[in-house]
């Protein structure tokens, strides 16, 4: 399992575990109502509940799914997935980030984006 997926879990685990909270925070704040009406309000708070963690999990699920891959074109390190970097050469490379202006450089992606590798050193792009 790498860092990436490390993260996601811990996102929805965190999601659910606030959903849980919250619901039992309801479900005992409502409990000395009549029983006809604290079964309709606990019920229409649970359901709406549930509704928004569920929406919340797709949204992160969506989210991780639209980010790039190592080697996928990209335009900004935020279009790659957290462990890659957008390179020079608009392609997401393995590493937190791509090198600064001046660095050694055996390719234009090992610089960081805006720069061209010019005789083995990042330099900026014209």
């Amino acid at each position: 399992m790498t860092h990436k997926d490390n993260d996601f879990v811990i996102y929805l685990i965190v999601v659910w575990v606030i959903t849980l909270v919250i619901v039992l925070v309801l479900f005992l704040f409502f409990k000395d109502l009549p029983k006809t009406w604290e079964k309709i309000v606990v019920g229409f708070l649970i359901f709406f509940q549930l509704l928004w963690s569920i929406l919340i999990t797709i949204g992160i699920v969506a989210a991780r799914n639209n980010m790039k891959h190592e080697g996928d074109s990209c335009t900004k390190n935020d279009d790659c997935t957290p462990d890659l970097y957008c390179g020079g050469d608009m392609v997401c490379h393995l590493g937190p980030n791509g090198k600064l202006e001046g660095a050694n450089c055996s390719t234009t992606g090992d610089c960081e984006l805006g720069l061209k590798c010019v005789n083995s050193k990042c330099i900026k792009s014209s």
